[in-house]
């Protein structure tokens, strides 16, 4: 599988309390006649980083699914850790 990717959007976002950096890309397999659309959205997390990401395959003539995407948005622009992370604790715990 040979996928020819292009980035369609890249925006700085709030995530997880502060900077984050949301990319939307579409690649194509001529070969297999599919395309796909992915969002991946990146955040820290003190000194680690967060990714989430959605990806939707479809034939190459199909159309995705935006109700997908829509949802996705929602997750991430709401998402928050509910305790520290075991190396947070590590750092900040005297």
């Amino acid at each position: 599988m040979i996928l020819d990717m292009q980035i369609l959007e890249k925006k700085n976002v709030q995530l997880l309390g502060g900077e984050g950096l949301a990319i939307v890309a579409e690649g194509k397999d001529p070969v297999r006649k599919e395309k796909v659309k992915s969002e991946v959205v990146f955040g820290k997390r003190g000194d680690r980083v967060v990714a989430f990401y959605l990806t939707q395959w479809r034939p190459v003539d199909g159309t995705y699914d935006p109700s997908a995407f829509e949802i996705f948005d929602r997750f991430w622009g709401s998402f928050k850790f509910v305790k520290k992370s075991f190396y947070q604790t590590l750092v900040e715990d005297p």
